[in-house]
Formats: structure tokens, sequence, C-alpha cells
């Protein structure tokens, strides 16, 4: 019987506890002999939590297992497999479907009987139910812990730096922050965001300000000594807000406060009647076709869709440069629609005439490259921890180098997952010429369909431009060049 042995291990505590992947490659190896089976291939997962699939060997392996390459999973635990109740449901699904059994060395667990199949729903439904126990019971004491006046294990916040678990000032940065409490309550984030940008000041990432990590800021109520907890959670791939927990107190005597509390109330009064002054805008001028594919080619950021009011009332479609717009880094006018429209069917009538088209579609890597480069990577990977162990190299560059590879291998298995299908020349240029007798007969959604199905980006540049007077003159006329331009995969 041909198997397949999947070795896991997420931390360094577990390495030294015995589950190190060398002391689960032993024991799993010896298993095989005992049972007579052929090792076809051994996946190992080093530095991921089995709280998701999203692992890069384990994600191969799956995708082995739908080529037919073996017959059996062999794990050391089942923890090292799985923990989720339901990725355990989906995991058994999918070896149903290409007859692979799955078996664990160290425990009796075995999906060749419908008993032993229910007994590994049973434990992992347990480990489940002992998992949410424990986050419930870490939920509860966060929940004390602000209600006390302690700050929970958050980043530090912006204007501030950690010493010994307390909040001190960081000079330069406090004083902007004391700056964006002095602006926002006259002028709007956006504006604070470009005056920031333009005096060389960037948020905790490195990155130019926004109207939102502006807003977010002068929301933040540590800047009066005030804690906060459970203010936001990812729910469903996005930031939601919740009940948060808050304490009118930070437990730190010696805490300076950003602002004081009569004008951090002022700010949050003036940003609360912000809120909901925009008018309500129809379909039709919701649907922008070009939006989140244009590039800038001055800056690199996206360009999005806005409606422009002239003074006579007429409302006119364009586009603008994020990065003029938000960070205030950009000189790209506002492109009209019609411009873009003109932009862009005469770059299909050149792609048209244009022999080599399909060059231009992205060639994906082998399977052999792909394998080559795992392999390249899982090399380093046990490179760093010889160095990190013959302390040739710091904890903390251990962590960046682990960091990267880890990335490396998820960008891998993620091209190789990617079910690729042939788009033949004809194809193309056909799909091109109807676009271009079309386009202007489409509808905003039906256009916007048509980008987002084949272009993954199109950068732009606006080569000339006629002023004709008044507050929007430079998007009244503007010749736009599309400079490149890829496709989806």
């Amino acid at each position: 019987m041909r198997c397949a042995i999947y070795r896991r291990v997420s931390t360094d505590r577990q390495r030294e506890e015995g589950f190190s992947l060398e002391a689960q490659e032993s024991r799993l190896r010896a298993y095989v002999e005992s049972q007579g089976w052929t090792v076809y291939d051994d996946y190992a997962d080093e530095g991921y939590s089995a709280k998701n699939t999203n692992r890069p060997y384990l994600q191969k392996m799956l995708k082995d297992m739908s080529e037919d390459k073996f017959d059996v999973i062999l794990v050391y635990k089942l923890d090292r497999f799985v923990r989720s109740v339901v990725d355990l449901h989906n995991m058994l699904q999918e070896m149903e479907k290409f007859d692979v059994k799955f078996k664990s060395c160290t425990e009796i667990f075995d999906t060749t009987t419908a008993t032993g199949r229910m007994f590994i729903t049973i434990i992992a439904t347990l480990a489940q139910w002992e998992r949410e126990t424990i986050g419930e019971r870490v939920f509860d004491v966060s929940i004390k812990n602000a209600e006390n006046g302690h700050r929970p294990g958050t980043k530090t916040p912006f204007g501030y730096k950690t010493v010994n678990k307390k909040l001190y000032p960081e000079p330069q940065n406090f004083k902007y922050g004391q700056y964006i409490y002095e602006r926002i309550a006259s002028v709007s984030a956006d504006t604070v965001a470009k005056e920031l940008n333009a005096m060389g000041s960037r948020n905790r990432r490195g990155n130019p300000w926004d109207g939102k990590s502006i807003e977010y800021i002068a929301r933040n109520p540590i800047n009066v000594g005030i804690v906060r907890w459970n203010y936001r959670k990812m729910i469903n791939g996005n930031w939601k807000l919740t009940n948060e927990a808050v304490q009118e107190k930070i437990d730190q005597e010696d805490f300076i406060k950003m602002v004081t509390p009569e004008q951090y109330n002022l700010v949050q009064k003036i940003l609360d009647s912000r809120k909901g002054n925009g008018k309500t805008r129809t379909a039709v001028y919701n649907a922008y076709p070009y939006s989140g594919i244009l590039r800038c080619k001055r800056c690199g950021h996206k360009i999005t869709g806005h409606r422009l009011r002239r003074k006579n009332g007429r409302i006119e479609r364009t586009y603008k440069c994020n990065g003029r717009r938000k960070y205030g880094v950009c000189d790209l006018p506002q492109i009209p629609e019609k411009s873009m429209d003109i932009a862009f069917k005469k770059s299909i009538k050149l792609s048209l005439d244009n022999p080599d088209i399909s060059e231009k579609i992205t060639i994906s890597l082998s399977e052999a490259e792909i394998e080559s480069k795992l392999k390249e990577i899982q090399n380093k990977k046990e490179r760093a921890n010889e160095l990190y162990i013959d302390g040739q190299i710091t904890r903390t560059r251990f962590k960046d180098i682990q960091k990267k590879l880890i990335e490396e291998e998820m960008s891998l298995v993620q091209i190789a997952a990617t079910v690729e299908e042939e788009v033949s020349q004809e194809d193309l240029i056909e799909f091109l010429t109807d676009l271009e007798n079309q386009w202007l007969e489409l509808g905003y959604d039906s256009q916007k369909q048509a980008l987002t199905r084949i272009f993954e980006s199109i950068e732009v540049d606006v080569t000339s431009e006629t002023k004709s007077g008044g507050r929007y003159s430079k998007a009244v006329l503007a010749e736009v060049a599309i400079t490149d331009f890829s496709f989806r995969d």
C-alpha cells in the first residue's frame, strides 16, 4: 500500500518535548515498515498551527491525493493533522472521494470502518469543544483585566512606546498625535492625512497616512487614559465593531495623556456629526467599470471612480488616483470616464493588431519547478534552524527568516493548487473584438464584469490635459495612455 506521511510542528516547545519533526518521522517510518507499506512521500509543515488547513505541505499532499498518488495518509497523532471538527469532516469527505484511508500510528484512529470514522468525529468534537472553552476563559480574563484598567496584549498605540509594559510618549510621534486632534476638529481626516504626509510622518507600519487611519487615532480612547478592549474583531474576513469593554482610568499613575478629556470629547462629537452627511447615490453612479483595476503610472496606487458635480448641476463620472486623493503624494489629474473609454478602445485596437498578444498571458511555473523551489525553501529553513541552534543568528533574525520562507512556501502552494485553464490566442482575440464593438453599448455592470473577467490591472497615465477654466477644469478633457496591463491567470 502506498503511504503518505504527514508531520507538523508549530512551536519550539513542541520540538523540545518530543514532538519534533525528526521524532515524528522516526515513529512514522517504523510503523510503515511494520505494516509492509511503501512511503510515497513525506510531507512536513514546520511552524504552522493546526487551527486551519492553510498549510503548504498539507495542501500539496491533498493535491497529490487528488492525482491518485497514494492510498493512505499516516500521522503521528490526530492533532498533528487537524483540530477543527469542520476541517476533519471536510478531510474525510475528500479522502472518501478519492478512496484514501487515514491512520494514526499512536492512536486507534482508522477510517476503514464506520465505527472508526464515528470515533474520530467524536474525538475531534471534544477537542473542538475544549479549544472553544479555553477561548471563552481567555475572553473572560481579558474583559476582567480591561475593567481593572490593565491594557490587553495589543500593539503599542501611535505616539507611545512600551517600557516594562507601561506606556510613555514617543516624542516626535506624540506631537504628530496632538496635531491630529488640533486639526481634525476643523478639517477632514483626509486633509489631516495629506498634511502629515507632507511633514514626512508615517503610520505605525511605515506607510503614508490616509483618512481612515487618522480617524482611528482620533477615536482611540487610550490617548485620554481610557483602556479599551474588544473594540473590533475579524468576522468573515472583515473587521467588525463589537461590544467593547472600557475602563475610565488606565492602571498607570505616571501615564501622560495625549489630549485633554474636554478636547477628546469635542472631537468625538464632531466626528459623529460628520456621519451620514453624504446624499444617497443611485445605482448607476455606484458602478464604476475601471475601479479596482486601474493603477497609476506615476505612483502605483489604485485609481477609483467618483462622481463630479458641476456648477450647473450636471454630474460627470471621473476617476481619481488614491495617491493624490488619500495620501497627497501624486499629481495625476482626474480622469473623465469618457477619456478612459477612448483610451481603452484604442488599446483594444492596438492589441488586436499585435500578433503576439497571447504573450501577455502569465505563464505558470511547472510542477517540477514548484517542487524544486519548495525543497530549496525547506533546505533554507533547516539551515536557519542550525544557525539558530549554534547561536550564529539571534532569535529575532531566525523568526524573520522563517516568516519570509513560510510566505514563499504559501505563494508556491497557491500557484500549484490553481486549476490552470489554457486560453488560446483566437479566444482572446474574439473576446477583445466583441469588447471593441459593443463596449459603449454595455451597461456599467456589464462593463465591469467584462474587465474583471480578464484583466488583473491596467496601468494608466494622463499625457495631456485641456484647461478651460473653472474649479474642475482638469477633468474636462484629458488624453489618457494605457502604459501597461496584465491578464488574470
